[in-house]
Formats: structure tokens, sequence, C-alpha cells
């Protein structure tokens, strides 16, 4: 079977948009967070759960009920902890390779940068009739116009990086309360 490369950006980029954002109350949320868990109960979905949710017994109260009625382990269940950390730790090293790919299309950019000609023969001829200062300002735009490029070329990598730090940052935070968990439950 032959092997297809995709760049992570060419696939976003050819995405549809994404929704506009929908702010919602407590009320609203709860009544979402509700109905998912409804439907993963419902259909019997053993899922792995990312949430980030308000503070409350309410919100955890879902989580457990989920857990309870699927019959997935429970959530102070060290060994659930240490596979969720080793789940974490795989997603990093995607995100990392990731960024890797994401580092060698910039350094492309970079480079496809570096070869583009800036004396142009305008400049040139200008130079040879003795308007150096005219085929300075041409060179100057030129090397300008091409920094502008490939900076504007770069952004939509640069963006996707700052957001996979931030992701593997998340996940390390993840880990630390995961091996805080970890020893309050030894001791």
């Amino acid at each position: 079977m032959p092997s297809i490369d995709f760049s992570l950006y060419q696939l976003a980029n050819s995405t549809e948009p994404p929704p506009q954002t929908l702010t919602v109350g407590s009320t609203t949320l709860l009544s979402l967070v509700k109905s998912v868990i409804d439907l993963l109960i419902e259909q019997q979905i053993a899922a792995t759960l990312w949430l980030k949710l308000p503070p409350g017994e309410i919100w955890l109260a879902e989580i457990q009920r989920y857990h309870q009625q699927v019959g997935v382990s429970h959530i102070d269940n060290p060994k659930a902890v240490k596979l969720q950390v080793k789940q974490i730790t795989l997603a990093q090293k995607q995100l990392r390779a990731i960024k890797k790919e994401l580092n060698a299309a910039t350094s492309n950019i970079n480079q496809q940068a570096v070869q583009s000609s800036t004396d142009s023969i305008v400049s040139v001829g200008l130079d040879i009739f003795g308007k150096h200062k005219w085929a300075g300002r041409l060179r100057a735009e030129t090397r300008q116009a091409i920094e502008r490029d490939k900076k504007a070329a770069r952004q939509p990598y640069l963006e996707l990086k700052e957001a996979i730090d931030k992701l593997i940052l998340e996940g390390d935070r993840l880990k630390l309360l995961a091996e805080e968990y970890l020893l309050g439950y030894q001791n």
C-alpha cells in the first residue's frame, strides 16, 4: 500500500472553518454534559473523558454516574491514573513529532527565502547605468518583500507550534498532578 504524506497544516487548512464560539452558562453546560453522558451510557460506550469542568460536586457526580453505569474503571483507581499518564506521554510524543514536521516546513520556507535572488535584472541595469542609489533602494525593497512573504508563510506554522507547546505543557502539568495523587494514594 503506498504511503501518503499529509501535512497537519494542509489537513487543517483543507477543512471547513471552525464554528463560531458559543458562550453558555453553567446550567446549559451541565445540561450538555448530562446529555453526552446519557448518550454514552445508553450506547454503553467506554470512553476516555478529558474534561475541564467548573468546580463543584454536581460535575463530579455526572462523571461518576457514567463510570458506574458503563462499568469502566473508577476515577480514583491508581492503575487508571497510571494508564492516563502513559496516554498523556504518548500524546506528547505524537505532538513532538508533529512539531518536528512543522519545524522542517518552516526551515524549508526559510531556505526558499534565502535562495530567492535579491538582485533583479532591473537593479543590475541601474547599477550599470550608474544609478546606484536607485539600485540599492530596489534591492532593499526586494529584500523587505521577501522577508514579509517569508513571515506570512511561516505564521500559520508558528501558531501551530505555539499551540502544541501549550498542549505539551498542559500534559506535563497533568502528569505532575497524577504523580502527586499517586504519592498521596501510597501514604
